[in-house]
C-alpha cells in the first residue's frame, strides 16, 4: 500500500522449491500443485527476492505469528540471517478500533465478512495479502479518527488489545 492506496502492479508471488511434495490436503488448501513446488524457486534465491522487494517496509498481517516464525526460521535456515522486521498484527489492532465485536470477530474471514471484502483464492498468499491490505483500508477512518494510521499508531493499538486480553 502506497498513500492508502492498494498497489496492484506492486506485489511479489514465489512458489518455494520444496524437496518431497506436500500432503494432498495442504495442495488443495494452498493450490500449489506438485509440479509446482519441484519447479519453484530455491529457498535462499527466494528469501534474497523477498527481502529485495520488501526493503524496510513494514508487514501487516492477520495473525503474525505464524507468518513470522515461518520467514524468520527459512531466514535463519537457509541465509543464516536473524529476521528482526517491523510487523503490525491486524488481528490486534481490529478489534482494538471495534472491541464491542472482538469477541464474535476473531479471524480474517469474520472481518472480511463484516467489511464486505472478498477473496479470489482463501489461504492463497497472495490473495490473503490482497484482503489483509483492504481490511487494513476499511480500519484506516477508524485509524485516521484515533491519529494511528502510522506503522506506531498500528503497534500502539495492537499493545493495548495485547494488554486488555492477557489473564490477570
Amino acid at each position: 500500500m502506497t498513500n492508502g492506496q492498494i498497489q496492484l502492479h506492486d506485489s511479489l508471488e514465489i512458489v518455494l522449491q520444496q524437496a518431497r511434495v506436500s500432503e494432498k490436503d495442504n495442495i488443495l488448501i494452498h493450490g500449489i500443485g506438485g509440479t509446482a513446488q519441484r519447479e519453484g524457486m530455491p529457498p535462499a534465491e527466494a528469501l534474497l527476492a523477498f527481502l529485495e522487494y520488501l526493503g524496510k517496509d513494514p508487514l501487516i498481517a492477520f495473525h503474525v505469528a505464524f507468518d513470522e516464525s515461518m520467514i524468520k526460521r527459512a531466514m535463519k535456515t537457509h541465509l543464516g540471517l536473524n529476521f528482526r522486521h517491523a510487523w503490525a498484527d491486524l488481528a490486534y489492532v481490529a478489534p482494538a478500533l471495534y472491541p464491542q465485536l472482538a469477541r464474535r470477530y476473531r479471524k480474517l474471514d469474520d472481518w472480511m465478512g463484516l467489511f464486505q471484502i472478498s477473496n479470489y483464492a482463501r489461504h492463497n498468499a497472495l490473495a490473503d495479502a490482497l484482503s489483509t491490505a483492504e481490511l487494513l483500508l476499511a480500519l484506516s477512518p477508524n485509524l485516521e479518527v484515533r491519529k494511528a494510521a502510522s506503522l506506531q499508531g498500528l503497534k500502539s493499538l495492537e499493545r493495548k488489545r495485547r494488554r486488555q486480553i492477557q489473564p490477570v
